[in-house]
């Protein structure tokens, strides 16, 4: 029962509650029914209070429930016009006055204050919403009347803290369409909200609110842009502002291509702190590169790009002015990239990932980025590297690279007048780590080098500048390793045009030192190895310092002249061929401000040199003088000596030896000028067959020569020359010497040549002859000669009779044995004739004497025919020179014809005296048989002893000045001759 009456009770007060509700329904009804009019009269004036500008509307109706218990006033064709009161379009461009147009306008009102007549307006809701939004050409709007200001008018109370209140916590959007046009920029688009959602309040300087919703733009262009490709573009947001708070609950944007969230927070003061996250997931880059200007593709011959960008990004932090910014936290990838171009090959695949970390953006030092996996690939070539880089503010990075470029891809693209064409390839890897300083230069090359290293490869690469400077088949391994290490591997060229061919040249080098301090720093180059053909040059080098550098060298270089030839210009050399052997070992420091004074001590003292030349062959232009013919030889410098061996060449047709030649101190007696050091040569030089005729024309003297001043004379230091000299033979003139052979010895003032030997007309000869220059007043040569057999008309003959007529072959012939010593006296080019001694003894065999002046003379006084032509077996004799005299002592003649004794005298003018002893009975009555067999004598074939001891008839012939005597010699002529020649 009880519970009956509960039900009964609360049934009771539903049932009072729900009549209220209809009396109170049903006046409402009543009540807006009779003034209907009215209220949509004062709402309409409210809303125009409110927005201040004109305001009609097609249909005003009042609908009590859509909104209970809020009376709702519904405008149809709701349209706000422009203030005519304000100077617009100043163009008279605008044709239509609606600024904004509204389908239907929802304005909820509170019930209660209806019931007393006052409007208090809940909640607006707009469907249909069309805002136009234009610009003329001059930069006026069609909403400056809403913005403008009236200087003169009386502030009043400010109400639009209560508008807004209204406005932004009761505010329904929907179908909202925003035209938008400026003529001054030349842009233009549509906007299209479907719905959104506005709530908020301000109270005195509180605000809070929201907005969600979605909006679409289409129809957008901009001059001189390419937005107008876009098809449209949409954003989802929702987002909420709570008294200074801004939260992003989500903010969704998509185009053509890309998409864009965003979300987070915000908070406004005066440092704004910020928490946003953004990502723009698989951006299509070839659907945003339409909208780059056609004239920034074509400047950098872009012609398609593609590829899938995605950004992730987490933005939190204050924000004020630039002394505080937030941190940033970033992320990057790119996939499936490709790039086409008109000046490049084509990009097939482009891919990276990166992050960017900003911890603290104030703060460079905690600003770092590190891209990884980044990949560029066309058809044949690729690039792959990984790089982090941290403290922006003074840079920790670390790079590793490596990659594969195919030239023969760019070759097209690389403009003729540079290059012919391009071929082959070039590989790589790269790997550097460090902080890079303050400033870079030399003075810290050294920290790079030591976390840097890389390799460089070349293969086959070839090309050309035209069509002489051509390179081929360019191959080669450069590795460089952070201990300062460098090889040069697998070298290999070819220049055609040059018949040059490098094959497999190498080198291992190490930087010693400090690259700041080149002064000191070095190189040391363990070993290098370069072969052209036969041309090859292997070794060792080190260098200390670059200000004095100090170096040591050891290195064997071979030559082929031949493959040489064609690096020397046809204007210095006709034709070489030929090829050497060098080998050096040598040490020093040179100074560059007096290289020469460096390099010869160096060269000469501090070196070891070892030459092999073999077939060496050598002729220049319009030049006879200088030619070599099948030179070769052995060569070697040491401690200021030079040694050749083996020396072989051929000079104009001679075949010329040279062997064991030392030479000595040519450094310090030479080119120190140390006075107290000689130059000393020691030498072996044997030669074929000598024409003097070959050489006579380099000899001659050029009388139109004009004369050249004298120089400063050279330094000669004192010398020692010695050795010996060969050759088959030597002809002078008509003379013929074979078997030439001689020792010498050569100083500053002392000339010797000794056991000169020859065979020559029939005989040999055997000559000393020493040159004294030690006074120079008083030069003096001494000599010794001895004949062997020696045909004396063939002599004279072949000597043209020395150039003299009063002693010529036609007066003498017979085989001559001589033995002569003597020594005369020069100054200058003059002889001291009156200074000459000799000391001779001759013999001549199977001869005689013919048409000989004294002879004849004696032959006029004494009617004897046979003193015209003395024919005999042998004549021996000794001659003596002195005072500018030829004396001769006593001298036996045994002839066919007749026997004599002669001695006398012929100076070195036109002065002689001879004394002659003649057999008388052969005068008168001529030799017989008997006597000319017991001499041996059989004609004029000369057999046995020769001497004739009988008595005879005494003649003399002399000519002194102008005295001459012919006939009866006198004892007193005969003891002053006998006294002076002491026979």
């Amino acid at each position: 029962m009880k519970v009956v009456k509960v039900l009964r009770k609360t049934l009771k007060v539903f049932l009072i509650a729900l009549a209220s509700l209809v009396l109170l329904i049903i006046i409402l009804l009543t009540v807006a029914k009779l003034s209907e009019n009215r209220i949509s009269h004062s709402v309409l004036n409210k809303v125009r209070e409110m927005i201040d500008a004109p305001v009609t509307v097609d249909n005003v109706s009042l609908l009590l429930l859509r909104k209970f218990p809020y009376a709702t006033v519904e405008f149809h064709g709701f349209k706000m016009g422009v203030n005519k009161g304000g100077t617009i379009d100043s163009l008279n461009i605008f044709e239509n006055d609606t600024l904004i147009s509204v389908r239907k306008l929802f304005v909820s009102i509170k019930s209660k204050p209806l019931l007393k007549s006052k409007i208090e307006i809940e909640k607006i809701e707009l469907e249909g919403f069309t805002f136009n939004y234009n610009v003329d050409s001059t930069g006026v709007s069609n909403i400056d009347f809403l913005l403008a200001t009236d200087s003169t008018q009386i502030d009043e109370e400010d109400t639009s803290a209560t508008v807004l209140d209204v406005l932004l916590s009761n505010l329904t959007v929907r179908d909202v369409t925003v035209n938008y046009n400026d003529d001054q920029l030349k842009a233009k688009a549509k906007l299209h909200i479907p719905e959104m959602n506005i709530t908020g309040r301000v109270l005195n300087e509180y605000y809070a609110g929201s907005i969600k919703g979605k909006a679409l733009a289409t129809n957008i262009s901009f001059d001189d842009t390419n937005v107008h490709l876009m098809n449209q573009m949409s954003i989802d947001f929702s987002l909420a502002y709570d008294d200074g708070k801004v939260n992003i609950e989500s903010v969704y944007l998509q185009t053509d291509g890309a998409t864009l969230t965003a979300k987070g927070e915000a908070i406004l003061a005066d440092s704004i702190f910020v928490n946003l996250a953004f990502s723009l997931p698989d951006a299509d880059i070839k659907e945003l590169s339409k909208y780059a200007p056609a004239e920034m593709l074509k400047e950098y011959g872009l012609i398609d790009m593609k590829g899938k960008l995605s950004l992730n990004a987490k933005v939190k932090g204050y924000v004020y002015d630039t002394l505080l910014l937030p941190s940033i936290d970033a992320s990057i990838d790119l996939k499936g990239g490709g790039i086409t171009t008109t000046d490049y090959p084509n990009i097939r695949h482009l891919s990276f990932s990166g992050t960017v970390l900003a911890e603290n953006p104030n703060n460079l030092q905690t600003v770092s980025a590190s891209f990884k996996n980044v990949s560029i690939s066309t058809a044949s070539s690729s690039v792959n590297f990984d790089a982090t880089v941290a403290n922006i503010d003074k840079p920790i990075y670390s790079i590793k690279a490596r990659g594969l470029v195919k030239f023969d891809e760019f070759a097209a693209f690389i403009p003729d007048s540079t290059v012919e064409y391009l071929t082959g390839s070039m590989g790589f890897n790269l790997a550097t780590s460090g902080q890079l300083p303050d400033s870079i230069g030399l003075h810290n090359a050294d920290y790079f080098l030591s976390r840097t290293s890389f390799d460089l490869a070349l293969k086959n690469v070839s090309t050309a500048l035209d069509s002489v400077t051509e390179v081929k088949n360019l191959s080669a391994k450069l590795t460089y390793k952070p201990t300062k290490h460098i090889a040069l591997e697998y070298f290999s060229v070819e220049a055609p045009s040059y018949n040059v061919k490098i094959d497999n040249a190498s080198a291992y080098a190490r930087i010693v030192g400090l690259v700041k301090d080149m002064d000191n720093m070095g190189i040391e180059v363990e070993s290098f190895n370069l072969g052209m053909g036969a041309n090859t040059i292997a070794g060792s080098f080190s260098l200390d310092g670059l200000k004095t550098p100090s170096f040591k060298l050891d290195a064997a270089l071979n030559l082929d002249f031949t493959e040489l030839r064609p690096f020397m210009p046809d204007s210095l050399i006709s034709f070489i061929s030929g090829t050497t052997t060098l080998k050096i070992k040598s040490y020093g420091t040179v100074n560059l401000d007096s290289i020469e004074q460096s390099a010869m001590p160096i060269a000469f003292e501090q070196s070891i040199i070892e030459a092999s030349i073999r077939d060496f062959n050598l002729s220049i232009p319009d030049d006879t003088l200088i030619k070599v013919d099948n030179l070769s030889l052995d060569f070697s410098m040491a401690n200021d000596t030079i040694k050749v061996d083996n020396l072989y060449t051929n000079v104009h047709g001679i075949d010329l030896w040279v062997d064991s030649t030392e030479v000595y101190n040519i450094y310090k007696a030479f080119l120190l000028e140390q006075k107290d050091i000689k130059v000393i040569v020691n030498t072996h030089i044997r030669a074929s067959d000598i024409d003097y005729a070959q050489f006579a024309p380099l000899l001659e003297t050029d009388s139109t020569q004009v004369s050249i001043p004298e120089e400063e004379p050279m330094y000669i230091p004192q010398y020692i020359a010695r050795g010996t000299l060969r050759a088959n033979s030597v002809k002078y003139d008509n003379m013929l010497l074979s078997d030439v052979s001689a020792k010498f010895r050569v100083d500053d003032s002392l000339y010797v040549a000794d056991d000169i030997k020859f065979n020559a007309f029939g005989g040999s000869m055997v000559t000393s002859v020493l040159y004294d220059m030690r006074y120079a007043d008083r030069e003096k040569v001494e000599f010794k000669n001895t004949i062997n057999g020696m045909d004396i008309r063939q002599l004279l003959i072949d000597a043209d009779d020395f150039e003299q007529t009063y002693f010529t072959h036609e007066n003498i012939e017979g085989i001559l044995t001589s033995s002569v010593n003597g020594r005369l006296f020069v100054t200058g080019d003059s002889i001291h004739y009156d200074k000459i001694t000799m000391l001779g003894n001759f013999k001549l065999e199977n001869g005689g004497i013919y048409e000989f002046e004294p002879a004849m003379e004696l032959s006029k006084f004494t009617n004897l025919r046979e003193l015209d032509r003395i024919v005999f077996r042998t004549m021996v004799s000794s001659i003596f020179i002195y005072d500018n005299k030829v004396f001769f002592p006593k001298t036996d003649i045994v002839s066919s014809a007749i026997d004599m004794a002669a001695y006398g005298m012929q100076s070195f003018g036109k002065d002689y005296e001879y004394h002659l002893n003649v057999h008388l009975s052969d005068v008168l009555l001529g030799k017989s048989k008997k006597l000319l067999k017991r001499q041996g004598m059989e004609s004029d074939v000369f057999e046995g002893e020769d001497k004739s001891n009988r008595t005879g008839l005494f003649l003399v012939s002399y000519k002194k000045g102008k005295e001459t005597k012919n006939g009866f010699d006198t004892k007193q002529l005969q003891k002053m001759m006998k006294t002076t020649i002491r026979v």
